[in-house]
């Protein structure tokens, strides 16, 4: 099941900035394109022609267009052609955008299961995995505003504490001011954290059909273990061509860059 155009909220956000911030007949035209794009691509794909769909679809990500939806449905057309590995670089980008979207977690345990390396989902290890990736859990757009909320309590708890007639009251104001800085700070942190990862893209796909993780940067190096197209990586360094990368079962070696694309 692919989504309509009008189908996420960052679609309908998208939409309505079209309409408040463009004017005239150019943004109705690029509106229409839009439109007439993202219903070809949906019939193309009510017929099963996955491969059409996937360049109308393309077209738009061409364009401009970035929204979770989009790339649920490019995962999900890649995944229907069998092409494991390009359905999972589609659905975690839509996973950086939507970390908490329900239909992309599910096509993901589902794509997955299919793959040829069965590695443990990094996840599972919750706070422990989420401290480092914080942008999996949340977008850096909705850690900036639980920070902003966090500030504001934290400024009214040291407010109550400047001014409230009661030193109980006074009391209940500093240690809630106080908590909710810490608060503010690790928040703000998480924030700062998920818009780095969203430009430095340390997470990526392996797009060839085979290659070996090797224990060095060369391509010399012993051989660890081999690695399949659709299977998830987590840069830690780089040197020369070559990428230093984290497994999700904690194993670590080395990959040419060219066999992977960052999401």
């Amino acid at each position: 099941m692919i989504r309509n155009f009008r189908s996420g909220y960052g679609n309908r956000l998208l939409c309505l900035l079209l309409l408040l911030f463009t004017i005239g007949s150019k943004s109705f035209a690029v509106q229409s394109s839009t439109a007439a794009l993202w219903e070809a691509a949906a019939q193309a794909y009510a017929v099963q022609d996955y491969a059409g769909a996937i360049r109308a679809y393309d077209s738009l990500r061409i364009a401009g267009w970035e929204s979770a939806a989009l790339y649920y449905n490019l995962g999900t057309c890649y995944f229907r052609q069998e092409d494991l590995a390009n359905s999972m670089l589609f659905l975690e980008r839509g996973r950086r955008l939507a970390p908490r979207d329900q239909d992309i977690l599910q096509q993901l345990a589902v794509v997955r299961k299919q793959l040829p390396d069965q590695i443990a989902d990094p996840t599972v290890n919750g706070w422990l995995f989420y401290t480092r990736y914080p942008g999996m859990l949340w977008s850096s757009q909705w850690w900036g505003i639980v920070t902003l909320v966090a500030l504001w309590l934290a400024m009214t708890g040291l407010a109550l504490w400047q001014l409230a007639a009661q030193v109980r009251q006074r009391r209940w104001g500093f240690f809630s001011g106080i908590f909710f800085l810490v608060v503010t700070v690790l928040f703000g942190w998480a924030a700062a954290r998920s818009a780095e990862q969203q430009l430095t893209q340390d997470i990526a796909i392996v797009m060839e059909a085979e290659v070996p993780l090797r224990v060095g940067a060369d391509s010399r190096s012993p051989e660890q273990r081999m690695l399949h197209a659709g299977t998830t990586v987590f840069i830690e360094d780089k040197i020369g061509d070559w990428l230093q990368v984290s497994l999700g079962n904690g194993e670590e070696g080395w990959l040419p860059e060219n066999a992977l694309t960052r999401i």
